[in-house]
């Protein structure tokens, strides 16, 4: 139910999940789960209550500090009035189809279940008002706005303040600064943390191209024992002229002169099948804003397909997206002003890649990564420079991104310039914009 048209009411699901015909349990499970994927009308906003506290009745220390709260004119508060604490966010991300989660209210209510009034205002004009009815004990409330409102082109910071009445009086107020950005602008200063959710190996257009009649397959099938010793690796010169390559096969094979002889042909048939879609590199900069905020604007591998045309950026992200989907592991490096990727053949900490010397081989090179799970893992890589997609051979592009490589080895490394995608990180937050944690379940 990801992308294309609703097979039961024929509603277009581009960006998200039908809600004409999605029934409430499945609602509820894609809002926990995968919350970038629900499309809301534009003015709707979402609530979602959940109890933190089983008990009826609050605390004596939550009893003492309402009974404190006196307002100006010397009454005294209501100890049935609840305690509400707002939490307003710093920074918060949106596209088209996503309402994020600008705020939470805390709820702590000492008395029977209250009827609270929320206000939204957004720089100073409401845009939104709804009533909840707030249980005994503890509760929260995310507040969430849509994109089409939260969004400006004039600033990317908005002020909105949040007012909650009980009985008509106003117990809670809170008025924060929320800077926002599109969910495909990604901060330069976080780059390499949050470019995996651009990285998308499940959307229906990688998926097309991964078919058993895709435009890889057939790439790959075209392939032959000479083109691979044609790259003047070393380790592969002497491939036999045996081997398979005319289908997926990610790390199968046992022997590690195979195995990287089959790995080297799956990246040349993305490289190939690309360059016969006529993708096109594009030069020119993409990032705005300034010092701690500067951002860099990321095609998703769909726009890029769609378009033919992109960046680095995004042709390192679709070629990644493409790599993941047949099995293999890809490496994103950030040279200065620059992006390239690579596809990992030997780690210490992949059982299903191996540890497999291949430092004697061109093009290889040896890094030492963080995993993302306070791990390290040793890995060797062999890179692209997929800015020649379309333009030069796969040969040439491993001659000048290993010449790159050389290069910006060590500024890489001491910045930590990189981004190793593991399949675990995927649960660690960093989560595909185009997938769910179905479509990835069990592989580690």
């Amino acid at each position: 139910m990801y992308g294309g048209m609703c097979p039961t009411c024929k509603r277009d699901l581009t960006d998200g999940v039908c809600l004409y015909c999605i029934s409430a349990a499945e609602l509820r499970d894609a809002m926990n789960y995968t919350p970038h994927r629900i499309r809301i009308p534009d003015d709707c906003v979402v609530e979602m209550t959940v109890p933190l506290d089983d008990s009826e009745k609050a605390s004596d220390s939550t009893r003492d500090r309402q009974s404190e709260q006196a307002p100006e004119d010397g009454s005294r508060t209501s100890p049935d009035i609840p305690l509400v604490t707002c939490v307003m966010q710093d920074e918060v991300i949106t596209n088209t189809s996503l309402n994020p989660v600008i705020g939470v209210l805390d709820v702590d209510n000492a008395g029977d279940a209250a009827l609270l009034t929320v206000n939204l205002l957004l720089e100073d004009r409401r845009v939104y008002r709804s009533t909840f009815r707030a249980q005994g004990g503890r509760s929260r409330l995310d507040l969430r706005l849509s994109a089409s409102l939260i969004r400006s082109s004039d600033s990317n910071i908005r002020t909105v303040t949040v007012i909650v009445e009980a009985d008509g009086r106003e117990i809670a107020r809170q008025t924060s600064a929320i800077r926002v950005r599109a969910v495909n602008d990604l901060p330069l200063t976080r780059m390499q943390d949050e470019i995996p959710r651009c990285i998308t190996p499940s959307c229906r257009e990688i998926r097309e191209m991964l078919a058993g009649d895709g435009p890889i397959m057939a790439a790959l099938q075209r392939i032959r024992p000479d083109d691979i010793r044609g790259l003047e690796m070393g380790c592969i010169d002497k491939v036999s002229d045996e081997l398979t390559t005319d289908s997926l096969q990610a790390y199968q094979f046992s022997n590690p002169v195979e195995r990287l002889a089959n790995v080297m042909a799956q990246a040349m048939a993305v490289f190939n099948a690309l360059s016969e879609m006529g993708l096109k590199y594009v030069d020119f900069t993409s990032s705005e804003g300034s010092g701690q905020y500067e951002f860099q604007r990321v095609n998703l591998p769909r726009e890029t397909l769609r378009e033919k045309r992109g960046v680095c950026l995004d042709f390192s992200c679709l070629v990644a997206s493409v790599l993941e989907g047949m099995g293999l592991n890809p490496v994103l490096v950030f040279p200065p002003g620059h992006a390239m990727v690579g596809v990992i053949v030997s780690s210490d900490r992949i059982p299903y890649v191996g540890n497999v010397d291949y430092s004697r081989c061109r093009f290889i090179h040896e890094m030492e990564v963080e995993t993302g799970d306070g791990h390290k893992d040793r890995i060797q890589a062999v890179f692209m420079e997929s800015t020649l997609i379309g333009r030069s051979s796969f040969a040439y592009s491993l001659k000048r991104a290993d010449e790159k490589i050389e290069e910006s080895m060590k500024a890489i490394m001491s910045k930590r310039r990189y981004t190793v995608v593991y399949f675990r990180r995927r649960y660690g937050g960093v989560l595909p914009l185009e997938s769910s944690p179905r479509d990835i379940g069990g592989r580690k």
